[in-house]
């Protein structure tokens, strides 16, 4: 049985543009990415750039904010890559990096 996560080693970053989250093995927790105009996307992949596997893709509309708080955070093998469509106002991601073995 795995521990609970300790929100102490949770740690935060904010993105206005695409860009690395983590590199390695993470925790993806939650993330929250507001929209300024239309509908807009910002899509999440398992790595550190666009060749990463795309995990999932929000879609928000226009002045509003779209969340992702899975129940038990996603494991992200290469690291946490996002991508965001202009007139996305910023995204706030919150992760766990975890001990590479080796």
């Amino acid at each position: 049985m795995t521990e609970p996560l300790d929100p102490k080693d949770v740690r935060r970053k904010v993105l206005t543009e695409d860009g690395v989250v983590c590199e390695g093995p993470c925790l993806l927790v939650t993330i929250v990415a507001t929209m300024a105009s239309t509908q807009r996307w910002v899509k999440i992949r398992d790595g550190i750039n666009t060749s990463g596997e795309l995990i999932m893709e929000l879609q928000g509309s226009a002045k509003a904010s779209v969340t992702y708080d899975p129940h038990t955070p996603d494991y992200m093998a290469q690291g946490i890559y996002i991508e965001l469509e202009n007139s996305v106002t910023s995204v706030v991601v919150r992760y766990k990096k975890l001990q590479q073995s080796g």
